[in-house]
């Protein structure tokens, strides 16, 4: 086990996946690039196209179900509701398509609203792909390698992503504690407010007590030395058919973009 541990730490950190092996830097790029084509376009079709790419990508990486779950509940409250919305701003333009509660839909404003919920969806689908294929502590090594944020700032971020689902789980923990202390957590309002002292001081404490002992490791680790840091997770250098994939994405989306623009000044889309 400590063998597994220690081959674990000595090679380069790779996922088994080219797509997911990128450089961290390099995949900000790519989906980004991805997402704000997607923006551009501001076309249902391009957006239905994108949103089906995403879902093949997203099920060739392994995430199909973390970035369905995700991805529905923008559908939902972004892409079903901003459709509804432009559907009735844009109520009085273009033909009739059908009724629905005595209220006329049409063509224009329907495509209106399919088009902005593809401007939304289709940037939103790039932005879960990175963060599901990128953790939040490779983006920030990445970036502390290259000198463009300090570690002092790189641990801030980090501390704060992980200070969430702890105080998540802590919240949780406490209000099983205090149900089995026949404390009463759940009802109408008047109960549930005088359960909040009681849930909420242990939390406060928790969390005072949490960042004591971080400040405790962080010195004893000589964080704040000016020296250069030592780090356990260690990128592969970057090959040339990496550079070669990513440039590819960045000029092929650029024309897209490019012909996007020229298509609606024109006329053509």
């Amino acid at each position: 086990m400590t063998e597994d541990i220690v081959k674990k730490y000595q090679g380069y950190q790779l996922y088994g996946n080219w797509l997911k092996d990128l450089n961290p830097l390099n995949k900000i790029n790519v989906w980004l690039v991805i997402g704000v084509t997607a923006m551009v376009f501001k076309d249902w079709r391009f957006g239905a196209a994108a949103i089906a790419a995403y879902l093949l990508l997203a099920a060739y990486l392994g995430i199909f179900r973390s970035f369905i779950k995700m991805f529905s509940v923008c559908v939902v409250f972004l892409g079903v509701f901003m459709t509804v919305t432009r559907v009735f701003i844009h109520r009085n333009e273009g033909d009739s398509l059908f009724q629905v509660f005595g209220f006329s839909v049409t063509d224009a404003a329907l495509e209106n609203g399919l088009d902005m919920s593809a401007f939304l969806l289709g940037f939103s689908g790039a932005l879960f792909l990175l963060f599901l294929t990128t953790p939040m502590r490779d983006i920030m090594l990445a970036l502390e390698q290259k000198g463009w944020v300090k570690p002092s700032t790189s641990y801030i971020v980090l501390v704060s992503f992980k200070t969430i689902t702890e105080l998540t789980n802590n919240m949780r923990t406490i209000l099983e504690s205090q149900k089995a202390r026949g404390i009463e957590t759940e009802g109408n309002l008047w109960v549930r407010f005088k359960s909040a002292f009681p849930t909420i001081s242990p939390m406060v404490l928790g969390a005072i007590s949490y960042t004591e002992e971080k400040c405790i490791s962080m010195e004893s680790r000589a964080f704040a030395n000016e020296k250069g840091h030592t780090y356990l997770r260690l990128f592969r250098p970057v090959p040339v058919w990496e550079k070669v994939f990513v440039a590819f994405v960045d000029v092929a989306c650029v024309l897209g973009m490019a012909w996007a623009i020229y298509a609606k000044i024109t006329g053509i889309m």
